[in-house]
């Protein structure tokens, strides 16, 4: 085998293996109106389900890296965190534009 072959080889391999040790992870996800999933990334286990109380609706939710937190807007703008242990939202911030239905956006 040529050494750059090898070299490949073994990058690919080692490259492979840090992938499937850090695919697994616990993940959050949102159902109806604020209902928070917990659940594991490869098998898919739901590990619970909690109500987010300090809200009527929920649109969506973000972890931010940047902090950790977990973040959630409202149907009336409000942007929130939420506490995951707990699941209440506490108020951070309003949006100053809504998003008309139907239109998609990220952040």
């Amino acid at each position: 085998m040529h050494a750059h072959f090898r070299l490949a080889l073994l990058a690919g391999t080692a490259l492979a293996l840090l992938t499937g040790a850090a695919a697994a992870a616990p993940a959050i996800g949102l159902t109806g109106d604020k209902t928070l999933v917990m659940f594991d990334t490869e098998t898919l286990a739901v590990s619970g389900t909690m109500d987010v109380s300090g809200v009527d609706r929920l649109h969506g939710i973000d972890i931010r890296p940047a902090d950790g937190m977990l973040y959630g807007v409202t149907g009336d703008g409000k942007v929130v965190t939420i506490d995951t242990a707990s699941g209440a939202a506490t108020e951070k911030s309003t949006l100053s534009e809504f998003l008309t239905d139907g239109v998609a956006a990220s952040v």
